[in-house]
């Protein structure tokens, strides 16, 4: 009985967390959003002001400007904003510790998701593979792969990365190398969460060094 009411305590407070960090990523969602909106105005004001500028400055402060700018057209386009503004600040972050994100994303397919829940999906899904190769030395594998694809009536969500060899799985699950294990492997649990709301699964994979995530939806909802 003791151990059917840990058992029971433990699921609870699980829940518990995964709700605090959902309505987290809501708030999140919502300042990402309006950052956003305001970075895309400024810039493509930007762009305006320096076409008129270009013959007054000097080949260094052309350079400058051109790759401060630059951030506008680096913004994805993938025809869901919730998505855009996941994947481009999680880019932004990979460029900053020098990983490789790719992404081949048809955001309209997954208009039935709510925007917090698309948000949240994918930032999930990209900090745990950013995680994951951010401890490799190996440049060519510090590398992220994500991409959709639709099959059968149902849309595909997957993504891939590189992983070190002494990583295993645990109730489907990567065991996480931080030293702290309590709080570590809700991001996961988020995700499939998510995956059962919208009638998904989400299936994991360690194999050959390479780590794969696959989410199926289907595609009438």
């Amino acid at each position: 009985v003791e151990f059917g009411w840990l058992a029971a305590k433990k699921a609870e407070l699980e829940k518990d967390m995964v709700s605090r960090m959902a309505e987290a990523s809501r708030e999140q969602y919502e300042i990402e959003k309006d950052i956003t909106e305001l970075i895309n105005i400024k810039c493509h004001d930007l762009k305006h002001q320096f076409s008129m500028l270009d013959r007054q400055l000097s080949e260094r402060q052309i350079a400058e400007l051109s790759e401060s700018i630059n951030i506008y057209d680096s913004i994805f386009k993938t025809g869901n904003k919730a998505l855009d503004i996941a994947l481009t600040r999680k880019s932004l972050l990979c460029e900053k510790k020098g990983i490789k994100l790719t992404c081949v994303m048809d955001g309209e397919k997954l208009s039935f998701l709510t925007e917090e829940d698309i948000f949240s999906l994918f930032c999930n899904i990209l900090d745990n593979a950013i995680e994951a190769v951010d401890g490799l030395t190996v440049e060519s594998k510090r590398l992220i792969c994500l991409s959709t694809m639709t099959q059968g009536g149902k849309i595909i969500v997957h993504e891939e990365n590189y992983f070190d060899h002494d990583q295993q799985l645990r109730d489907g699950l990567p065991v996480t190398t931080k030293g702290d294990k309590r709080y570590h492997g809700f991001g996961l649990k988020s995700i499939k969460r998510i995956c059962e709301r919208y009638r998904g699964n989400c299936t994991l994979k360690l194999e050959g060094g390479i780590f794969e995530m696959e989410l199926v939806f289907p595609m009438n909802q």
